[in-house]
């Protein structure tokens, strides 16, 4: 075996990055996870008021357990009558981890690719999804 004065640096080098990318790192932060998006009607009415707002459904989600990982306010896409009473079509959108989604069907979230019709819209305040326009 040829040896130099360097052979147990570079040797000690090896095995350190041998270890080191066996380690795959340590960092807890995935930014590779898996997304679904859900979303909820907020149960608001026209010439009303109440329903849920985006961010006491996003509190929900949490305290659930599901990771959000984006909040946005939406509306469903229907065509409704003007007609006080009437749904509004408020929604609330969110971006989940994959495997929460489940945790999330049970409180009655829905993927929003079951809803081809429904947009996100600007929140006329972030704390309430913005309200649909009559037409």
């Amino acid at each position: 075996m040829l040896t130099t004065p360097h052979t147990p640096r570079l040797l000690a080098c090896l095995v350190t990055a041998a270890l080191l990318s066996a380690c795959g790192g340590g960092d807890d932060s995935d930014t590779t996870t898996t997304t679904v998006a859900l979303y909820k009607r907020a149960g608001s009415v026209q010439c009303g008021s109440g329903g849920l707002t985006l961010s006491g459904m996003e509190r929900e989600l949490v305290e659930a357990g599901v990771r959000v990982i984006t909040a946005s306010c939406g509306n469903d896409g229907t065509i409704d009558p003007a007609l006080c009473g009437l749904p509004d079509g408020q929604i609330g959108i969110f971006e989940v981890a994959a495997s929460h989604a489940q945790a999330a069907s049970v409180m009655g979230y829905v993927p929003l690719s079951n809803n081809p019709a429904a947009t996100s819209v600007p929140c006329t305040d972030l704390a309430s999804p913005a309200p649909k326009p009559n037409a």
